[in-house]
């Protein structure tokens, strides 16, 4: 069975070394999580939220980061982008049009990978400091001590963590091969689908209508076919990645990588 979070974690950490990616976005790590990292799967099991527990203690600060796009060395898109005959929701104005377009990417080889999101932002966790307040190092020492995380000396061992940084996106897409020679491609309005593929920008809306792939292609998808997003920091996100600070006994190991 493929990691594919740890291939997904050690290809966005090509740009930045502290990220752990979250491969299918099913799992929606949070600001304020705590639990385990496994840094042989760079998995993370999430075992409570500190900031639901000590909301005062605790602010957000959020900042845009422009697009994620990041893809292993055999994933090649097309040159031509196919125009394509049939009826697509024109999420602008929320009608159906006649005629659209679809981008497509082989993958030549097993274990290729393509990341590509737009309108993305990044949320950090303040003071990281509070961490260390006795009433809360407690309740974190209490939770390590259950995933087998304390120390000897009554401290945390590093591979406990909290996220301090979540990495969202307003849409776009995950996608490896699990041999080589796969196809990849996803369709629809001409205008949504380019800003879904290409980079939202202003206030036009992102969208799709289908994607096509071969039969060893492993694919995420955000949003759902024929459901708009746009630039909109109160709408839905994608949490695709995230830093996270761990413990050597009582001190703290910011942006942790493992």
């Amino acid at each position: 069975m493929t990691d594919w979070n740890k291939k997904l974690t050690n290809l966005i950490r090509q740009n930045d070394g502290t990220l752990w990616g979250n491969w299918s976005m099913v799992a929606k790590v949070n600001l304020g999580d705590y639990g385990v990292i496994n840094p042989e799967t760079a998995e993370f099991t999430q075992l409570g939220n500190i900031t639901e527990l000590y909301p005062n203690l605790f602010n957000t600060s959020s900042k845009s980061t422009g697009d994620f796009f990041y893809k292993t060395s055999g994933v090649q898109k097309h040159s031509m982008t196919e125009k394509i005959s049939g009826e697509f929701l024109e999420p602008d104005t929320e009608t159906i049009i006649s005629g659209g377009i679809k981008f497509s990417w082989n993958f030549s080889q097993s274990n290729d990978m393509l990341v590509n999101f737009t309108a993305v932002r990044s949320d950090g966790l303040t003071p990281v400091q509070n961490l260390l307040r006795v009433d809360v190092f407690k309740t974190l020492l209490q939770a390590a001590g259950t995933a087998g995380k304390r120390s000897n000396s009554g401290g945390i061992l590093p591979g406990f963590v909290v996220v301090t940084d979540v990495v969202k996106s307003a849409g776009g897409f995950m996608v490896a091969s699990e041999s080589s020679n796969q196809k990849f491609s996803i369709g629809g309005e001409a205008k949504a689908t380019s800003a879904l593929v290409e980079g939202l920008a202003g206030d036009v809306k992102a969208g799709y209508s289908f994607t096509e792939s071969t039969d060893s292609i492993v694919k995420y998808i955000f949003p759902s076919p024929n459901k708009a997003v746009m630039r909109n920091e109160q709408a839905p996100q994608a949490h695709i990645a995230f830093r996270a600070l761990s413990f050597n006994d009582k001190a703290l190991l910011t942006n942790w990588k493992g």
